[in-house]
């Protein structure tokens, strides 16, 4: 069954440049070999992921991330079954995310005060959306 998850968390410290890209260089690694695809947004030390494949190896991939150290405060928003990947494109899309972005009318409401999982579960169709655009660009 091929699934969506889409997840907020916060990292324990900003991470430097060069502490995403090695995040995400692991990330599209794991993803290769498990068929999955998504997108990563990081802004002011905030996460928002989407993974998608085979409800199976995104739900490995997830308890892998549950016991990352470099964030906590983790939180699922949806994880529900699709008909067809919205993300067929990227192993791992990225987005570092800049203040005026984090701020934009319509997605501002889920970055005040810091990511929030219960206002992004509230919404997720924001959260989808958001993740889409930044694929897009």
């Amino acid at each position: 069954m091929l699934i969506q998850l889409i997840y907020v968390s916060s990292a324990v410290r900003l991470l430097s440049e060069k502490e995403l890209l090695e995040l995400l260089a692991q990330a599209r690694e794991i993803n290769r070999k498990s068929n999955v695809t998504g997108m990563l947004l990081y802004g002011e030390g905030n996460f928002l992921q989407v993974l998608e494949g085979e409800a199976e190896d995104v739900d490995a991939i997830y308890a892998a991330i549950r016991k990352d150290s470099r964030h906590h405060h983790l939180y699922l928003i949806v994880r529900e079954p699709i008909a067809a990947r919205n993300f067929s494109e990227w192993s791992m899309g990225f987005h570092r995310m800049s203040t005026e972005e984090l701020h934009e009318p319509g997605y501002a409401k889920l970055w005040e005060a810091g990511l929030d999982g219960r206002r992004a579960s509230a919404a997720p169709a924001i959260a989808i959306e958001l993740l889409r655009e930044f694929a897009s660009r």
